[in-house]
């Protein structure tokens, strides 16, 4: 018998965070998965103090910072424990595309992508090609609803098939026994999250306006984005009555005129589209399939919630308007609209349970097909709607070959690679020798070498490299004579803090302007004091004529757990390159030719003041901030 068919063997989960009850994806896999011991449960990082409640096995890589090769070991030695004969796929965070995509690599296990929350087509927080890679090598690809399913189909012409939040027990459906009573204020029941403070704010004026009362179940008053507390929010209506069991909730539901789904707007105040577009409520779904309670989607009716409750007739939309939510309110109160809807939610509660969710996955999941179920006569085949879908993006572009990166346009980021340092340095260099402040000049030569601006420049530093020099020969160089006393003046603008670099000449008469501003990792010293950063800002934008450049070298960080550079980093970034599409650490981690200062380096002149080994700090990673300022 060989060593690898003693190992036990395992379904493998790949999901964002621990998998529980405290979060909707959790407690719908527990209902789809009763009897979850067959799983092993891979997760990017842990939200609830590593509270697991699903699975026999749990695993967590943290691999936001780490190259695809550096995840790849990890993963293998993880999966070398099991004998992994299906792979569920549920992605949230760009590690789980990840994930995915070299699990089914390293195992050639059957895999099956079911996709919740989009974070790429409305929400671009995963980039193209991890999307794409893993939905090539899927067997089965899920979608929660039929927009997302539309949509994902529309973005990368692969076959997608709907699994919308079934309910897995078929049981009775509890009538709704509101009775309207005179002088007594209107309350409803509202279930689910509201997905960002604005939101919070926008529910609280309309329920101040419209005077309806809201009670709301469950775990979303104690999401970590929204402000206030339930005492603050109670004058407003809103009374939190916390999460209660499965039959409690119902038997509660069934008592209110109708429940209050929240959703967006689809319009400017809308800040969380992707799920206003694409997300199917599992709190809808399971509510429609226990009690006939009509519904009331807070948003537009072209919200996949909306859609839902359009289509099938069982309940109405509003926009967060004063009047739209008041007519809404009066028709949902009035018994012969609700005799209607309630008779349409038993219509479609039996397609809305499916036994054995689970199975049904990998009874799919086998066929590489979706097999027959209840849900396909709400969602016939032909039924594909046409979801609102921003301009498609152009894939990913692969990482760039070695050869010296240039900035187009003077304007982007740039970070340092080995063949750039060694074309800026020369042939015979090798640039995993170089230290910290020879890659910095480097990459700050090579830029302006490549941008070759012309007149008066200024270098931010105790001194002017030469390698920086030569780099822009049309320049004259002036640097600050005392760069202490200049930071403590606010960064003046007075030409008397400036010193020529190359030779005596006359002072700059009047206001400074420069044709290139530089600094070599000078920038990145600044302390995280908004009041300085901002000096330095309007210092650099002041000083530097129409046309002409700033380039700007930082040391920055990357961990296998977090990415970090200096406060001035950040800010600059955020003033100046806001509009300019970032690269982001995607592309640098998927460039094999990514410059890292090398550990013999690190070990030279780091780790005595670090006091920490070459794994521990992180990798040293060069970058640069370019920009012009317009004519």
């Amino acid at each position: 018998m060989s060593a690898h068919s003693s190992l036990p063997e395992r379904d493998l989960l790949i999901c964002a965070v621990e998998t529980n009850d405290h979060h909707g994806i959790g407690i719908q896999l527990r209902r789809f998965f009763p009897d979850s011991r067959e799983f092993v449960c891979l997760r990017t990082t842990s939200l609830y103090g590593g509270q697991e409640t699903f699975g026999a096995h749990h695993h967590e890589l943290c691999s936001r910072y780490l190259q695809p090769a550096e995840v790849e070991i990890h993963l293998r030695a993880i999966l070398a424990l099991y004998r992994i004969r299906r792979i569920l796929c549920i992605p949230y965070y760009r590690e789980e595309f990840v994930h995915g995509v070299l699990a089914k690599r390293l195992t050639s296990a059957p895999l099956c992508t079911y996709i919740m929350d989009d974070q790429n087509v409305h929400a671009p927080h995963v980039p193209d090609r991890w999307v794409a890679q893993l939905l090539a090598c899927s067997d089965l690809c899920l979608g929660i609803s039929a927009e997302l399913c539309a949509a994902y189909r529309q973005k990368f012409g692969h076959r997608f098939h709907l699994l919308p939040p079934v309910v897995p027990a078929l049981g009775p459906i509890l009538p709704n026994y509101w009775r309207a009573e005179a002088g007594e204020p209107l309350r409803a029941a509202m279930i689910g999250n509201v997905w960002t403070a604005q939101r919070l704010t926008q529910l609280r004026a309309l329920l101040r306006e419209t005077g309806l009362g809201l009670d709301w179940y469950g775990n979303g008053p104690h999401a970590s984005w929204l402000t206030g507390s339930p005492a603050e929010w109670e004058p407003d209506g809103i009374r939190c009555l916390g999460f209660l069991s499965e039959a409690d909730l119902v038997a509660a539901l069934a008592s209110y005129p109708f429940v209050v789904i929240p959703s967006g707007d689809l319009d400017g105040t809308d800040d969380n589209p992707a799920f206003s577009h694409l997300s199917l409520p599992s709190r809808l779904v399971f509510l429609h399939a226990r009690t006939d309670t009509p519904v009331l989607v807070l948003g537009s009716p072209e919200t996949a919630a909306g859609r839902f409750v359009t289509r099938h007739g069982t309940g109405l939309c509003a926009l967060h308007h004063t009047a739209a939510v008041q007519s809404a309110i009066t028709v949902l109160a009035e018994p012969a609209h609700r005799t209607t809807y309630r008779s349409r939610i038993r219509e479609a509660a039996p397609a809305l349970h499916l036994a054995n969710p689970g199975d049904w996955i990998w009874q799919s999941l086998a066929a590489c097909a979706p097999q027959p179920a209840p849900f396909h006569r709400l969602f016939p085949a032909g039924y594909a709607p046409a979801p609102l879908l921003p301009p498609t993006r152009m894939a990913d572009p692969p990482p760039p070959p070695p050869r010296p990166f240039r900035i187009e346009h003077a304007a982007g980021y740039a970070y340092a690679r080995r063949s750039a340092a060694a074309y800026a340095l020369g042939p015979g260099v090798d640039p995993a020798r170089l230290d910290q402040w020879e890659v910095l000049q480097a990459l700050t030569a090579h830029l302006l070498r490549g941008l070759d601006p012309a007149g008066d420049g200024l270098f931010l530093g105790p001194e002017l490299p030469p390698i920086v020099r030569l780099a822009a020969p049309r320049l004259r160089w002036w640097t600050i004579r005392d760069l202490a006393h200049w930071r403590r003046t606010g960064y003046s603008g007075d030409p008397a803090h400036l010193a020529p670099a190359d030779s005596e000449r006359a002072p700059l008469a009047g206001f400074p302007q420069f044709a290139a501003i530089a600094s070599s990792d000078w920038c990145g010293k600044i302390p995280d004091n908004p009041h300085e950063l901002e000096g330095l800002a309007l210092y650099l934008d002041s000083c530097t004529q129409p046309g002409g450049v700033n380039i700007h070298s930082f040391t920055t960080v990357l961990s296998p757990s977090f990415f970090w550079a200096g406060p001035a980093y950040g800010h600059l970034r955020r003033r100046f390159l806001s509009t300019t599409p970032w690269p982001g650490l995607d592309a640098v981690l998927c460039d094999p030719d990514v410059f890292f200062l090398d550990e013999s380096v690190y070990a030279r002149d780091w780790q005595p003041q670090t006091k920490k080994t070459y794994a521990e700090f992180g990798r040293l990673l060069y970058q640069t901030l370019c920009w012009a300022r317009p004519y």
